[in-house]
This record gives structure tokens, C-alpha cells and sequence, in this order.
């Protein structure tokens, strides 16, 4: 399963929860549902001077993430995104396929 990096802005309802809850209780929320996704939590991260509010760093989850359509009902967020990443090792592997355009 492939490494991802998920990020996204609040909107004023997902402020006013963190501001209720606090972050520390995103973070094992968050925890929780990439663990029942079958992923493992490796980093949660906030900003306020970036163009996002919070990053998810999480290795074996599935990159359609079935849950994307839930998440964005709720209310709370103004947009995700969600990117796969790989390591060196794995880029070269990648890479290393050669294709051979006809006639060549």
C-alpha cells in the first residue's frame, strides 16, 4: 500500500471544533480512523502560515480513500488533497521499468 500526504483547510465550523476540542484530540481521532482504514498514522501537523491548515502523514492506506466523500460532508473542511509519495528505493524500482517505443 502506498505512503500518502493528505492536506486541507478548516472552514469556520472545523475552527470552531478544534478550538472546542483542542488539537491533541484530532490527532487520535485522526489516529483512529486511518488505523481502521487499515493505515498507520506517521505524522499530523498544523499551519497557520502555509496555504493549509493541517497535514496527515500515513503509510498503507488505499490512495482513492473510500472515506474522502464522509470526510467532506461533515462541514468542517474547505478542501483536501491527497497525494502519493514513495521513497528513493521505491522511485528507482519504479524507474528502472525501461520502455521501448517502436521501432526502437
Amino acid at each position: 500500500m502506498a505512503s500518502l500526504i493528505m492536506k486541507g483547510t478548516y472552514t469556520e465550523q472545523g475552527w470552531q471544533g478544534v478550538a472546542s476540542e483542542g488539537f491533541k484530540s484530532r490527532e487520535s481521532t485522526i489516529k483512529q480512523f486511518v488505523e481502521s482504514q487499515g493505515g498507520k498514522l506517521v505524522g499530523l501537523y498544523f499551519s497557520t502560515g502555509a496555504d493549509w491548515d493541517w497535514m496527515v502523514i500515513a503509510e498503507g492506506l488505499d490512495p482513492s480513500i473510500a472515506g474522502k466523500a464522509q470526510i467532506m460532508a461533515s462541514g468542517a473542511y474547505g478542501w483536501t488533497t491527497t497525494d502519493v509519495v514513495v521513497s528513493a528505493s521505491e522511485a528507482d524500482a519504479e524507474t528502472s521499468v525501461r520502455h521501448r517505443t517502436p521501432g526502437q
